[in-house]
């Protein structure tokens, strides 16, 4: 018996390929390749995604993808790049390695190139004290006394490298401009194709994480790749949470700033991951449930109460938008729970799923519904329940009509656990059936629940 699905490993050089694909966002890859492979002018892209909708699993096999097509890709964490005071000097770094992965195609102009980063890279380490040098020298220095060590060691790099072609720029260059000179070189100095005819891949710059940052940095970042990396065939693409990243707008500089228009500086186009597949209509939670389940090993008895739950669970996940993460926790409180009682225990799936999204989504909630305490209409929001009365939706709509039915007994059997107000036919309905199991009264079917089973093994966070 397996009750832990096995992590997701997706390998690098795999991309898409080998069954990775499980959300069917290749097509969405390859309509980004194909945007950026054509277009010259730099553009900034926004893949938009909720913490935990599988954004850096993407990005890595789109990275894979586009190595595979020869592209020059650099992957940057910036959430694990944070502590540096400047964003610019992580993101030069990244640069200079790519540059040394590939030096032995071409040695004289990857070296062109990397002689003018390093003498950028000198320009910039000197004019601010507090910059680490370490991710600007590629971890060639780790000394404690900063300003001289960089005005040393800066000097024998810049004599090493930059000589007479420095001496015959700096009076008609800043730095700045032989920075973008320089990285405007870049992709062709790169290409893996080194005859006439060979086509230009840009150089793309994969900034993931974003979202997680300080908001002083994330919004540094933004504007460095503005000032510093904006030159032809070079684009970037951030994965982030654009509602997030527009709220550190707001921390740091107020909440009179408009979050997301002052984004609409720095990013010109935004992709969000699809959510319904054109096969089936079926939906990237409805994947994802069917992965899982398909991935733990149970007995007979456990896996039918399992199924009957990812039903319901996959209603919730589709009208809350879940995220995957949020929805493989919850996946995880039912195994768990399933796994640990006898078969002849008292198992609803209704009352199962509920409560475990409960413990996830609000613990407070979840909390109270251990004590007795929660009543059906705290609830309702939470298991994205709609009112059958409602006057604001459309009775002959056949989508509504739908969610009715898949809804309609985890309505029930809640509405008969926890609502003071139970209209008396559903009372009659399910009295009968709950209390075959021996249960005192239907107060008491909630928190023995939460209490015996959801909450009986907790994973160790």
């Amino acid at each position: 018996m397996r009750i832990f699905p096995p992590f997701i490993d997706v390998k690098v050089d795999e991309g898409f390929a080998n069954g990775n694909d499980i959300f069917g966002r290749k097509k969405i890859a390859d309509q980004m390749t194909s945007l950026l492979g054509r277009v010259n002018e730099p553009i900034v892209l926004a893949l938009d995604g909720p913490w935990g909708s599988g954004k850096t699993t993407f990005l890595r096999q789109w990275q894979a993808e586009l190595k595979r097509e020869g592209y020059p890709v650099v992957y940057f964490d910036a959430f694990a790049n944070d502590f540096h005071d400047d964003a610019f000097l992580p993101i030069a770094s990244e640069i200079i390695a790519l540059a040394n992965s590939r030096m032995e195609a071409a040695k004289g102009k990857l070296e062109k190139f990397r002689e003018r980063t390093i003498d950028v890279g000198k320009f910039l380490l000197r004019s601010s004290a507090r910059i680490a040098i370490k991710g600007v020298t590629l971890n060639t220095l780790d000394l404690p006394d900063f300003e001289a060590v960089a005005a040393e060691e800066a000097d024998k790099v810049f004599d090493h490298y930059v000589g007479d072609l420095l001496a015959s720029h700096a009076n008609t260059q800043s730095k700045m401009q032989l920075f973008r000179s320089a990285l405007s070189e870049l992709p062709l100095l790169l290409a893996e194709e080194k005859s006439e005819q060979a086509e230009q891949k840009p150089l793309i710059l994969i900034v993931d994480e974003l979202d997680r940052c300080r908001p002083t940095f994330s919004l540094q970042l933004l504007e460095r790749v503005k000032h510093f990396f904006s030159v032809p065939n070079v684009h970037f693409v951030l994965g982030t949470n654009l509602e997030q990243l527009a709220n550190s707008i707001a921390v740091a500089y107020g909440p009179n700033v408009n979050g997301r228009e002052y984004l609409q500086k720095f990013i010109q186009l935004t992709v969000n991951l699809q959510d319904v597949f054109d096969r089936q209509m079926q939906t990237t939670a409805s994947v994802f449930l069917d992965r899982l389940c398909n991935a733990v090993a149970l007995e007979r008895q456990d896996r039918e109460v399992l199924q009957a739950c990812i039903g319901e669970l996959r209603r919730i996940s589709e009208v809350r938008n879940l995220s995957l993460r949020t929805i493989e926790q919850v996946f995880s409180h039912l195994v768990r729970t399933i796994v640990s009682t006898r078969p002849d225990t008292f198992r609803n799936a209704q009352l199962l799923t509920g409560l475990s999204v409960l413990k996830v989504l609000e613990p407070v909630l979840f909390s109270k519904a251990k004590s007795g305490g929660v009543v059906y209409s705290e609830v309702v929001g939470v298991f994205g329940l709609v009112e059958s009365s409602s006057s604001e939706l459309n009775k002959a709509d056949s989508k509504f009509e739908t969610l009715l039915s898949k809804q309609q007994l985890f309505e029930s059997i809640w509405r008969f656990a926890v609502d003071p107000n139970c209209p008396q036919q559903v009372d009659r309905d399910f009295r009968s059936t709950f209390f075959r199991w021996n249960l005192p009264d239907r107060e008491y079917i909630v928190p023995s629940m939460a209490n015996e089973l959801i909450d009986r093994f907790q994973a160790v966070q």
